[in-house]
């Protein structure tokens, strides 16, 4: 092997390039096997000339593979760190999906609603307002005039009614509906049967959040174990999600559960009437669907 046939292997950055010197010297290795067997033939070149260029670019070859490691660890890392990523979107779309599961029907209508109103009226549902500019003199500062630009001109003076809070209820089953029910479970109950325990579960949801809206001051002291109850399990559940307890039923409803109270509660899951969550002491949850 002449001088200039000789593998010029210089150190590059890049991958390419590292691959690059990866093949030369696995070239210059392969000389190395081949003198040590003695069938290196090449009699132009000086064999310990030769040897020594072999025996210092062997170090290189360690630095280099160590670069690729590295470089391959880096990536390794990177794609973890994407996954991971990945999987924290992916939850909190699960996240955003289950809110909006739980959102009412009757939110959702009365949203809704206040947007065809507003579309109507030329504004947007926002509810935007001005304020008056600032006078020549900060001696004539009076208190900021707004003006609610989703109401009509006509109701601008007027004072704000207040709404009466929403009540959930639970719709009541019928023929058509029980038909669908499997015989096994529904047995020899009635849509009259049911809808007498959706009668009592509503008197229960009207009672609780008809007096959990109200003021603290304005609750009478009969009822104001209860109202705080009510107020600290609100934070078990996501909020805007309407539920009773078995012992709320109990309390105040005219029908209490009992065993065929229980089977009836099945079928009004079974209709997507309410859904069920247990608590971690016990206490079961009857969500409004």
């Amino acid at each position: 092997m002449n001088e200039s046939e000789k593998p010029n292997c210089n150190k590059s950055n890049n991958m390419s390039n590292n691959l690059s010197l990866i093949s030369c010297r696995v070239k210059m290795l392969t000389d190395i096997a081949l003198i040590l067997e003695g069938r290196y033939n090449d009699s132009d070149d000086n064999i310990d000339d030769l040897c020594k260029d072999l025996f210092t670019n062997l170090s290189s070859v360690k630095d280099t593979v160590e670069s690729i490691r590295n470089y391959l660890k880096e990536q390794m890392d990177q794609t973890n760190s994407l996954a991971e990523h990945v999987r924290n979107l992916r939850e909190l779309k699960d996240h955003i999906n289950h809110m909006k599961n739980q959102l009412p029907e009757e939110l959702i209508s009365c949203i809704e609603a206040n947007q065809s109103v507003a579309d109507s009226n030329g504004f947007s549902s926002v509810n935007y307002f001005d304020v008056s500019p600032v006078p020549p003199s900060w001696s004539q500062l009076d208190s900021p005039v707004v003006n609610f630009l989703n109401k009509p001109a006509g109701d601008r003076n007027k004072e704000t009614v207040k709404k009466a809070p929403a009540i959930p209820s639970i719709s009541f089953v019928t023929e058509n509906e029980m038909n669908t029910v499997p015989k096994y479970m529904k047995g020899r109950l009635s849509a009259a049967v049911i809808n007498k325990l959706i009668e009592s579960f509503n008197e229960v949801y009207k009672k609780k959040y008809e007096l959990i809206t109200k003021p603290k001051k304005s609750i009478k002291p009969k009822d104001l174990d209860h109202y705080c109850d009510w107020k600290r399990d609100e934070n078990l559940e996501p909020k805007g999600t309407f539920f009773i307890t078995v012992k709320d039923v109990n309390t105040f409803g005219s029908m209490k559960m009992d065993k065929a109270s229980y089977n009836i509660v099945t079928i009004l899951r079974h209709l997507k009437r309410i859904r069920e969550t247990r608590q971690s002491n016990g206490q079961v949850h009857f969500i409004v669907i």
